[in-house]
């Protein structure tokens, strides 16, 4: 008698009356990938490296169907891969199950993302794209050219431009919905309006209450204050805190920010 794992060889490659249960594996994938195909374009979601590899995996189920078709349950073999059925067998039930992996791994990836009209992919509960090129409206000033005349005055410092501090893809959002954008390397946040964050509108918020440092793509909230401390999902921040994404912070009484970092 057979043991299990022969009998699930031989269903695989000769059950379902001869058809093979390979085909079940290959029905699956299949499946997997039109949805994934379907939903990244019907979406227009920037996901071509998940339509390769979901592409890639379901491959693997290839030399199955040429063995399947080359090969007979009566002995005669006439596959020239005859050699490597167990490999192929291993490499057709990869084929048939990594796809459907990949596939429920990409839905909760992109899970509440939606696409905003220049491809930039943001949550759909913040309302409107983040991205700092929807945001941001460079006004241009026109100066009109001194009379030649004018006496220049020599006294006066020499204008220093100054230099415009890079955003990063994070942001902190109020439950208005409105947004402040994260700053490269530092942000400070408080009540002065000298803070990058300015919560001006809640007296109970330290003038300068908490700063948050960027590093690689990681976030820490640091407290500047040693009086109503910044509080983080309920928890008061003495010490540096590593934030995540969704993470609360609460400043002064009424204030409650969400961090919000976007995967792209």
């Amino acid at each position: 008698m057979p043991s299990a794992p022969d009998t699930f060889f031989l269903w695989f490659f000769f059950g379902l009356s001869g058809l093979g249960g390979w085909f079940i594996f290959f029905l699956l994938s299949l499946a997997a990938v039109i949805w994934l195909f379907y939903d990244s374009a019907k979406r227009k979601l920037p996901a071509l490296t998940w339509r390769l590899v979901i592409a890639l995996t379901a491959s693997l189920i290839l030399p199955t169907i040429f063995y399947s078709f080359t090969t007979t349950r009566d002995g005669i073999n006439l596959s020239p891969l005859r050699n490597f059925s167990e490999l192929i067998f291993g490499l057709g039930i990869l084929g048939g199950v990594l796809p459907g992996m990949l596939a429920i791994r990409y839905y909760f990836f992109y899970r509440g993302m939606i696409v905003c009209s220049q491809g930039h992919v943001y949550e759909a509960k913040l309302g409107k794209c983040p991205n700092p090129e929807h945001l941001v409206k460079i006004v241009i000033e026109k100066h009109e050219p001194p009379e030649k005349d004018a006496v220049e005055d020599e006294s006066a410092p020499p204008l220093i431009p100054v230099k415009k501090r890079k955003h990063v893809h994070a942001w902190l959002v109020a439950k208005n919905g409105k947004d402040y954008q994260l700053l490269a390397n530092e942000t400070r946040i408080g009540r002065s309006l000298t803070n990058d964050i300015v919560l001006e509108h809640d007296k109970t918020v330290n003038r300068e209450s908490a700063k948050i440092l960027e590093q690689n793509g990681h976030f820490r909230l640091y407290s500047l204050t040693t009086q109503r401390y910044p509080r983080m999902n309920g928890r008061f921040v003495h010490e540096p805190i590593l934030l995540e994404h969704d993470d609360e912070i609460e400043f002064g009484d009424r204030t409650v920010l969400r961090f919000i970092k976007s995967r792209y």
